[in-house]
């Protein structure tokens, strides 16, 4: 009886993941009348006992008459692939595509992105009513502000020009451009066969999902009512602006004995983007001999991880990376459609590189200034498990607008046995650009690279990181309550959880409250790269002091497809 009683549940479950019609919403221009397909109690709960099922794994294929089939590679098909929808089990969707090996670049890379936007098409519309909503305060593209969609315009345009140009035939870099264009180009028209009537998104709303970490910049620049004036914040409004802009934590950690290299990091957003879903895409074409296959951590309708969280074949290249939040409004001035969004550069960098500084020197090239990332870059060929970690392992780049820094930092992490990354910039040049000092000088460690919170408990802590157990609970880390390196702030810990009021020490009225924090963490080391694996956990962190998160108390905070509560295990993901 009890058998057949979980047999009935499971099935429940199963039928509500996979059935794609439960996670489509009606578009509305607020974020308080959505109109659901499912009912929400039917997810009302991410618990870590609704984890132990999963849905099951369907392959489809896709004809070179761009029609989707049942079946895994199919005779004469171009790309195959499937979506398990496990958000309301696990927290995360698995994605795989793949692409034949005989394809021409334009055919494998826009087949590969219609497969994913037809296999995920419900999770990107949820998608983009949370980003549109967040951002614009609508979803109606007649209403979002013309100064962005000129500059998406007038960007696209520069794009498109800049491949079709003479000078750019049968450069490497360029066809990696046009491939990033044929694979969105792809995504949109997949999403759209696949989409019902009264879900269809037009081209610029696609590309607009596409630029979700970039949007803010893009309009610092061109909105009438911004500033490219330096201009002074009090510690208030500096420190919300830290809260709402920061991005991730990342954590890399050598073993005591040099036996493995471990690699940690928390995704920190807004939680009204917590639709996750882990990916894997291989398009073995012959212009991406160093990489033509990446895993990593993403949302629905983009083609990069934006956390960034990257594991890439065969240059066995992993990227990371944090925000370097731009506290110099004068930089904005800088910012120009005539350049490569960061989503463009990723793709190229990731496709063409083979070692760190290789990553460095393609993603710089066309800088847009937008979503100016500290990214670290480790070459796993290069460890070797009790051996001395050679020169080039760790490659660090920090872009900004109109300039960049890197260095191979190698060294640092062999003399320290750790790196660690928190938005703040580390090379001087980039700091002082970027605007640190001023707040430095006003009010003090918390704008340090070397003594804000963050920074103090990793250099505490990471001596006591020597399994994959130790860096989960460091990546997972927020005892706000009892440390002292916390100030009393639930945002001044590893993950933070800006949606929890402040602790004796630190009331919170002195600091940003509101959904934004760590929404996930990542895990691995050598043994997983090999393996194509990684430990993963979507949802701000859970701990004894913050207890899980629930939208009960944000109603008002777009939140379209996803569970009223955040209470997810660490999970293997193996796609």
């Amino acid at each position: 009886m009890i058998k057949d009683i979980i047999v009935f549940v499971f099935v429940v479950l199963l039928f509500i993941v996979v059935d794609y019609t439960t996670l489509a919403l009606s578009k509305s221009s607020t974020t308080t009348t959505i109109e659901y397909y499912f009912k929400q109690d039917d997810i009302s709960s991410g618990s870590s006992s609704s984890s132990s099922g999963e849905s099951s794994k369907e392959w489809y294929s896709l004809t070179s008459q761009y029609q989707v089939v049942k079946g895994k590679n199919v005779q004469g098909s171009i790309a195959w692939g499937y979506f398990k929808d496990d958000m309301l089990i696990d927290g995360w969707g698995k994605l795989s595509i793949e692409t034949s090996s005989i394809l021409n670049d334009d055919v494998a890379f826009k087949a590969a992105g219609y497969l994913e936007g037809y296999l995920t098409w419900p999770h990107i519309y949820n998608f983009s009513v949370n980003l549109f909503n967040t951002n614009f305060n609508t979803t109606n593209p007649k209403e979002f502000p013309i100064e962005v969609m000129n500059f998406i315009s007038q960007n696209y345009n520069y794009m498109t020009q800049l491949v079709n140009s003479t000078t750019s035939q049968n450069d490497p870099y360029y066809q990696q451009v046009s491939n990033a264009i044929d694979q969105i180009q792809g995504l949109y028209q997949g999403y759209n066969d696949a989409a019902d009537s009264d879900h269809q998104l037009t081209f610029w709303e696609m590309y607009l999902i596409s630029l979700y970490v970039e949007i803010g910049d893009i309009m610092s620049a061109v909105m009438p009512s911004s500033s490219h004036e330096f201009k002074p914040m009090s510690r208030e409004e500096a420190e919300t602006v830290l809260a709402k802009t920061d991005h991730c934590t990342g954590f890399m950690k050598l073993a005591s004995n040099g036996s493995e290299l471990y690699i940690g990091h928390t995704t920190w957003a807004d939680y009204t983007y917590m639709i996750r879903i882990y990916k894997r895409l291989k398009i073995p074409v012959a212009s991406t001999p160093n990489g033509y296959e990446t895993l990593m951590a993403s949302y629905p309708g983009l083609l990069v991880s934006t956390d960034d969280f990257y594991m890439i074949r065969p240059s066995k290249l992993m990227v990371t990376e944090t925000l370097n939040t731009l506290l110099n409004q004068t930089l904005y001035s800088l910012i120009t459609p005539d350049s490569l969004m960061y989503w463009v550069r990723n793709l190229v960098a990731n496709r063409l590189s083979n070692s760190g500084y290789d990553w460095v020197t393609y993603f710089v090239k066309h800088n847009s200034g937008t979503n100016n990332n500290q990214y670290s870059i480790v070459d796993y060929k290069l460890f070797t498990p009790y051996v001395t970690l050679p020169a080039d392992t760790l490659w660090v780049v920090e872009q900004y607008p109109g300039g960049y820094q890197a260095a191979d930092l190698t060294f640092n992490l062999l003399e320290n046995g750790y790196w660690a990354s928190y938005n703040r910039p580390y090379f001087q040049e980039v700091f002082d650009l970027m605007g640190y000092p001023y707040y430095v000088n006003q009010y003090g460690d918390l704008f340090t690279y070397e003594y804000n919170p963050r920074a103090n408990i990793l250099r505490r802590d990471q001596s006591k990181v020597d399994s994959l157990d130790d860096m989960m609970n460091v990546i997972s880390y927020n005892e706000y309550l009892t440390d002292p390196l916390s100030t009393g702030s639930a945002g001044g810990a590893i993950a933070a959880r800006y949606d929890l009021k402040g602790g004796p020490d630190h009331p919170y009225s002195w600091f940003y409250h509101g959904t934004h924090g760590g929404i996930d963490g990542k895990v691995m080391n050598s043994a997983m790269f090999d393996s194509y694996t990684v430990l993963a956990r979507n949802g701000p962190t859970v701990t004894d002091e913050c207890p899980p998160f629930t939208w009960a108390d944000w109603q008002d905070n777009s939140h379209a497809g996803m569970p009223d509560e955040f209470n997810f295990p660490w999970i293997l993901i193996q796609i």
